[in-house]
């Protein structure tokens, strides 16, 4: 049975989590906040200090619930630098001299760079500065200047920040969404020559040290390993260096369910825990001074690996973790697992509400909570005798129970389900452990014994070039992994609750929960079935955005049919529409060039004119230059490619519903157009700022 005495964290954690999702979605604070919150620290105190009646209990935890749900709202209301009175967007102009510091190492690209620039002044000229706060996301060129800007530099620039805008296609990566997550809500545009470094060394010294550090250990590893895959593995494993990992990696590692061990997490931090206890228990000093002395220098040298890798969420959960699992240690208290979790997730979430936005943060959490709870059960299940059998069970029960609790997470984000999960965990966990190993022997001896360093060196590229090539045969693997997957976050919440009723049932044996839980499969079930049946009768079209490119889907059922120009990207493609089409079902799909003539079963188009069910759309690249007896009558005209003629013009040859303005009007033109609209009375629709534009067929 679970004693709630035991996890007062856990107690305290799930109303201060509903306290930030609460504010992260109402987004509005009351002046009376701060007043309600100190008669609850009354309450609670007169609680604590004179013995209160059995009956009030319930009173007094449910004050104490409220305490902490009010005090995470607050506090993940004043964390959003949006409500600082003296955000730099108070004083914004056509353009502004900014004077920043460097809030993180910038991340190169093939063509630019970004830097996140935490302000501290701006003004119309140096004269006329204002003290102000908030973070703006720059995009500068990538050149000889701009790679050697650091951490902690002070900037002063000319720009014009802007707010960052959503999504102009549906259901593709909320950029806008996952900077808002990070604080960062305006972005710039930097021009070479429009910038200057003030000073060096401006960040905090700690965070300065550890970056420091991380370049030139990545530098180490490029010495000696190349610029190659064996590099950006070596550096997103050990150091937690991503930028270097191309897309052929990331998908292999993705598909076969071990992009995890790519992101320095618990593993790695487990693995640096049981380096420094081998070293430390090496001095056997029985001095009680030394056993405190020894639990710090551990948590000392844990944080700096922490933060020498980036900090990532999952990084910063372990760290954490262990810190309390090692002070707990040293006071000789057994603590509870979950316990400890909660109170890591507690700290880092009152240091930082929007940690709990950070995909990281979940898919940790879910997969350790996982192996603390599932582990053993699995385990049990199988006995085996042979010692090397026995480990291998253990990974792959270890693998089960991480994926028991993150599945519906990864599906939810990620759209696929990997399926040999269980054999790529066998692979990637030894060899991580030997590749972060040999790295740390590689970085100890390039600086004490670089003589040996090349040999460290090339058994280091030949551990990663082995793991490489066995995670690519696995991925060649006949159906190695279910794609397109696509659930609604109320079937992700019907999955957790399924979730939480079989534990429930298994805990305290109770068949009511297990029944309980059919229904919610029962639930699963229905939802499924009723997107089915929705897909198989769908008739959608969309005109997408996608600046200077025309593209157009139209799907009837389980069918696809795309129109788009010649000239685009299938990587675009794909970023443009691909989560809409897995997430619209569609199984057939057949690509054509716009202008190009097609016809199916309900689908015809040729050089200006589409036909797709009952729906009309003309895209005329010129007019007719004598007039016609009548006028063509379509329901959409694509207004497209800057053509020369007016909205005047288009009415003289065509009868028609609405004007969509694409994706590569000029603006110029799209002005001139809305005008010309607005003064016949014409309805439009213009995309460059509305979004993608879909009509279902089934609702008009």
């Amino acid at each position: 049975m679970f004693n709630w005495r035991e996890v007062p964290f856990v107690r305290i954690l799930l109303p201060f989590i509903l306290g930030i999702i609460a504010c992260l979605y109402l987004d509005y604070t009351l002046p009376c906040f701060n007043y309600i919150l100190l008669f609850l620290i009354c309450c609670i105190a007169v609680s604590v200090f004179r013995k209160t009646n059995f009956k009030w209990q319930n009173i007094i935890g449910l004050l104490i619930n409220l305490f902490f749900f009010l005090l995470a709202y607050q506090l993940c209301f004043f964390h959003n630098h949006w409500h600082f009175k003296n955000h730099f967007r108070q004083f914004l102009h056509s353009e502004n001299l900014i004077i920043g510091t460097v809030d993180n190492p910038p991340s190169h690209k093939a063509r630019s760079i970004q830097i996140v620039l935490k302000t501290s002044k701006i003004g119309d000229n140096y004269d006329e500065l204002h003290n102000c706060k908030g973070k703006i996301m720059l995009h500068m060129r990538n050149d000889v200047s701009s790679q050697k800007i650091e951490y902690g530099d002070l900037l002063v620039l000319k720009a014009f920040p802007r707010l960052i805008d959503e999504p102009l296609n549906p259901d593709v990566f909320n950029y806008k969404k996952y900077l808002a997550g990070k604080n960062i809500h305006y972005q710039a545009f930097i021009k070479s020559g429009r910038w200057k470094v003030l000073q060096k060394n401006q960040g905090n010294k700690l965070l300065s040290m550890a970056y420091r550090a991380r370049k030139n250990l990545i530098h180490v590893l490029a010495k000696h390993l190349g610029k190659g895959e064996s590099f950006a593995v070596a550096s997103a494993l050990v150091l937690g260096y991503k930028e270097e990992l191309s897309e052929e990696l990331k998908n292999a590692y993705a598909t076969t369910g071990a992009m995890h061990v790519l992101a320095v997490s618990g593993l790695h931090v487990g693995l640096i825990w049981g380096i420094i206890a081998f070293f430390l228990n090496l001095i056997r000093w029985k001095h009680p001074l030394w056993h405190w002395t020894k639990t710090w220098i551990t948590i000392l040298l844990l944080w700096l690996f922490a933060l020498v890798t980036g900090a990532s969420p999952s990084v910063l959960r372990a760290a954490t973790m262990f810190s309390f699992v090692l002070i707990g240690n040293t006071l000789n208290r057994n603590t509870n697992i979950y316990n400890t979790l909660a109170a890591s997730a507690f700290c880092l979430l009152l240091f930082n509400p929007f940690l709990l936005l950070e995909i990281g943060f979940q898919l940790s959490y879910l997969a350790v909570i996982g192996i603390v709870y599932w582990y053993q059960k699995v385990y049990s299940l199988w006995y085996i005798e042979h010692q090397a059998g026995d480990h291998i069970w253990k990974l792959s029960a270890v693998a089960i129970a991480a994926q028991l609790s993150t599945f519906p997470l990864s599906m939810y984000y990620f759209q696929q389900f990997p399926v040999y999960f269980l054999l790529s965990g066998l692979i990637v966990v030894p060899f991580a452990f030997l590749i972060l190993g040999m790295s740390l022997v590689l970085f100890f001896s390039e600086y004490l014994l670089p003589f040996f360093a090349g040999l460290f060196a090339k058994i280091l590229f030949g551990a990663i070039w082995l793991m490489n090539a066995l995670i690519f045969l696995i991925e060649k693997l006949p159906s190695g992994s279910f794609k397109n997957i696509w659930i609604e976050f109320e079937v992700l919440l019907l999955f957790f609750l399924l979730i939480a009723l079989i534990v429930l049932a298994i805990n305290l044996r109770n068949i009511k929960y297990l029944k309980a839980a059919l229904a919610v499969l029962f639930m699963v079930g229905f939802f499924n079935l009723f997107s089915v049946v929705q897909k198989v009768n769908q008739k959608k079209i969309i005109f997408y955005h996608i600046p200077g490119k025309t593209m157009l889907d139209f799907i009837k059922g389980e069918e696809l049919v795309r129109i788009a120009d010649q000239n685009i990207r299938s990587k675009t493609m794909d970023f443009v529409g691909g989560n809409f089409i897995t997430k619209s079902g569609v199984k057939k799909q057949s690509e054509y060039i716009l202008g190009e003539e097609v016809q199916t079963n309900s689908f015809y188009s040729n050089a200006c004119f589409i036909q797709f069910d009952k729906i009309r759309i003309a895209f005329p690249e010129e007019l007719p230059k004598v007039k016609l007896e009548s006028k063509i009558k379509v329901d959409y005209i694509l207004a497209r490619n800057n053509y020369n003629y007016s909205i005047r013009e288009l009415m003289q040859f065509f009868e028609f519903e609405k004007i969509v303005f694409d994706g590569n009007l000029s603006t110029g033109r799209r002005a001139t157009y809305k005008k010309e609209c607005e003064d016949e009375q014409v309805d439009y629709y213009d995309i460059n700022v509305r979004g993608a534009f879909i009509i279902d067929l089934n609702k008009n």
